[in-house]
């Protein structure tokens, strides 16, 4: 946790060391699920959430107006050790 928002290195946080960062990676790899579910069969109520799930399911060309497919690159990798 910073002190304050000034985020000064050695006055308001320090960096983690290598042992730190690598149990912050060995955490945030463990709280993935074990399985992806399929996105484009999910069942969403919302409007906002279905309007959100098209776009980040997109798989238009890339650079097309409007493109997003957030999934290409946000895709769930934890839990399977992927």
């Amino acid at each position: 946790m910073t002190k304050s928002l000034a985020r000064r290195n050695g006055a308001d946080f320090r960096m983690p060391s290598d042992e730190e960062l690598d149990s912050i990676a060995a955490y945030v790899l463990s709280i993935g699920r074990a399985e992806d579910f399929d996105l484009k069969k999910l069942k969403l109520h919302s409007g906002s959430a279905r309007r959100g799930q098209k776009l980040y399911t997109d798989t238009g060309m890339l650079g097309e107006p409007g493109h997003k497919n957030c999934n290409s690159c946000h895709f769930n990798g934890g839990g399977t050790g992927a």
